[in-house]
């Protein structure tokens, strides 16, 4: 809040709730019916979020590189001052490098080694998620990791740590839902809660030597309360807040 006035500085955007993978924690493929904004409606939001004060989006989705629009999408953010950062599984990324370089930052999706990884997001989707992080190298495009820790990879993560560390970016570690997204289903790969437990204790102990585990040492103490609700001091709905594929705030 800013003279009295809130402002989305941050805005999380899930532009799109189309998918090319089947997670099996997710079920966002299985939507009937994908209603989205159109590219003339996207950049006039786009304006509108500039006008109000953002500063930062980073679309979603779904994959938010199925979208033909997005290197207008982000281009235009651009023009407008807006730093642009993108969330994606990481399929689509080599074929469209080039129409993203623009980009200020990539968020990848590694949920362990290959075995792990394709068991959860889908034959192939390791290697690719691999040959990403090398082209991002090259083309010098800020990436990040981002793991979902469950009941398949919580033996995974000094792979993860070490692909991270290999590649010199930062990994952030989140906990699956109890119910798959975008239903109500029991998530079939919740871990069991004290062994997670004891992994994000593992990590923050780590976090005092290991610069490549992004998240503070405050998330994850706060992440190792999961699956209870813990009350904390939140800047959501103040200066960051969230939009859905139709342009609703969520």
């Amino acid at each position: 809040i800013f003279f009295n006035q809130r402002k989305p500085l941050i805005v999380s955007w899930e532009i799109t709730k189309r998918c090319n993978l089947r997670c099996v924690y997710c079920h966002v493929w299985r939507l009937q019916h994908h209603v989205e904004l159109n590219t003339f409606r996207v950049l006039q939001l786009v304006k509108k979020l500039s006008e109000a004060g953002t500063k930062m989006i980073r679309f979603t989705g779904g994959e938010p590189l199925l979208r033909d629009d997005i290197s207008s999408i982000i281009n235009y953010s651009n023009r407008l001052n807006i730093s642009v950062a993108i969330a994606t599984n990481g399929i689509l990324l080599p074929q469209k490098i080039n129409e993203i370089k623009q980009l200020d930052a990539i968020t990848l999706s590694l949920e362990g080694p290959e075995d792990i990884h394709d068991s959860i997001r889908g034959l192939g989707s390791h290697k690719k998620a691999i040959d990403d992080l090398n082209i991002a190298k090259i083309k010098n495009i800020p990436i990040s990791l981002s793991a979902t820790l469950n009941s398949l990879n919580l033996g995974c993560v000094n792979y993860l740590l070490n692909i991270a560390k290999y590649f010199k970016v930062k990994i952030f570690f989140q906990p699956v839902t109890k119910t798959a997204l975008y239903c109500e289903e029991a998530n079939p790969i919740v871990p069991d809660i004290n062994l997670y437990k004891k992994i994000i204790l593992s990590l923050i102990e780590a976090k005092k030597k290991n610069k490549f585990i992004g998240n503070s040492v405050a998330a994850l103490k706060h992440l190792s309360f999961w699956p209870d609700k813990m009350a904390i001091n939140c800047v959501a709905g103040k200066v960051i807040c969230r939009l859905d594929a139709e342009g609703n705030m969520a």
